[in-house]
């Protein structure tokens, strides 16, 4: 876990002083490498299952478990589990029923509607499984991308349906032990996915060395057609298939901007970069079609003075200021507070006694679930 080291209680706010990560995110690491060796992702997964079951065995479930959440302390891939913002404290038999996490890396019982939405702390498991298989292949294991008419499913439906396949060329090289295992993780049925002690205990991590290929020790389970498959019911159809994948690296741009020395004793910190030439071509791009909006937004403006319908007005005023409507500007907002459900604890107890020291906070509550003040 990432060490807090010192709180500040300020009239404008608290400061959380938190341990150094010099070496930043695995994100980073993942984007600038491509992918990782199964020796490397072994070592990181090996800390990062431990640390998960210290918050599991107190009763804590993180429901935010991402490469970006994840930091290198050095450059011996020495890792920190980070960002509680979304963690939660559950008793041992209860559960909890927020929509939360990043969509990419949540587990099916979460997208469940919300008189549905029924789990547990088995939802870091299948993240931390997501995570394992973007380490090791450089690509998420569910996409927007792989729709098509052929497979017709969103990345909500492809996730509550636990559709996705180990694509050739990129896994060829990855032993089966590491397949069984992430098989294991992306399990929908919550009753059936391995628990963190599961994973401490499976062959690719107890296997040492040659659990796994990488390692440059030959071990008879790494054979696509070896013991491991009929014993881990792992199914090869989904690793025979070829198919192009768009890799993290492809679609992202990490760069070191600048390292800064902190003390003569202390490892220096890494500054990065993140899609920074992405952000300007967008914004040129955004520049370029501005003045055509411009013109499209004054011709409507004319067609709805010529007794047209007006309804669009407001859309080509921000357009004419400068600004482009939100995608949620159209929602309502009643559906927006509702997505969250309800179970989470209140932070504050508002009323008069509340214990909040600040005034604009003391008459408000606030629900962790449905986003209501």
């Amino acid at each position: 876990m990432l060490c807090l080291k010192d709180t500040f209680d300020e009239p404008d706010g608290v400061y959380l002083i938190l341990e150094l990560a010099p070496e930043g995110e695995l994100f980073n690491l993942i984007v600038m490498k491509q992918k990782l060796t199964e020796v490397e992702t072994r070592k990181i997964f090996v800390q990062l299952f431990q640390g998960v079951k210290y918050l599991h065995e107190r009763n804590i479930v993180h429901r935010d478990i991402k490469p970006e959440n994840i930091l290198l302390i050095d450059k011996e891939l020495h890792v920190k589990l980070a960002d509680f913002g979304l963690a939660k404290i559950i008793g041992e038999e209860s559960f909890t029923t927020t929509l939360c996490g990043t969509p990419s890396y949540v587990a099916p019982e979460i997208l469940e509607q919300s008189n549905r939405r029924r789990y547990t702390r088995a939802v870091d498991v299948w993240s931390l499984g997501v995570v394992l298989y973007i380490c090791l292949c450089g690509f998420p294991p569910f996409s927007d991308e792989l729709y098509s008419p052929e497979n017709p499913h969103t990345l909500s439906e492809q996730i509550k349906l636990g559709r996705f396949d180990y694509p050739s060329p990129y896994w060829d090289a990855v032993g089966d032990p590491a397949l069984d295992l992430i098989d294991r993780m992306l399990t929908v049925d919550v009753e059936e996915r391995i628990s963190v002690d599961g994973c401490l205990e499976h062959p690719w991590l107890t296997g040492g060395e040659g659990g796994g290929s990488g390692s440059g020790n030959v071990n008879v389970n790494d054979s696509t057609d070896g013991l491991a498959s009929a014993i881990g019911n792992l199914e090869f159809s989904r690793r025979k298939v070829r198919r192009e994948r768009t890799l993290l690296s492809s679609i992202n741009d990490v760069k070191i901007a600048r390292v800064v020395d902190v003390q003569p004793d202390v490892q220096p910190v890494k500054v990065f970069e993140k899609n920074l030439g992405l952000l300007e071509e967008r914004e040129r791009q955004r520049e370029l079609q501005l003045p055509q909006k411009m013109v499209e937004s004054a011709n409507g403006e004319m067609g709805s003075a010529n007794g047209k319908n007006g309804k669009d007005d407001g859309k080509e005023m921000e357009v004419e200021n400068g600004m482009e409507p939100r995608p949620a500007d159209k929602r309502d907002p009643q559906e927006f507070m509702e997505l969250g459900g309800r179970g989470d604890q209140q932070l504050f107890a508002g009323g008069d006694d509340a214990d909040s020291v600040y005034p604009d906070l003391g008459n408000s509550t606030i629900a962790g679930g449905g986003g209501r003040k």
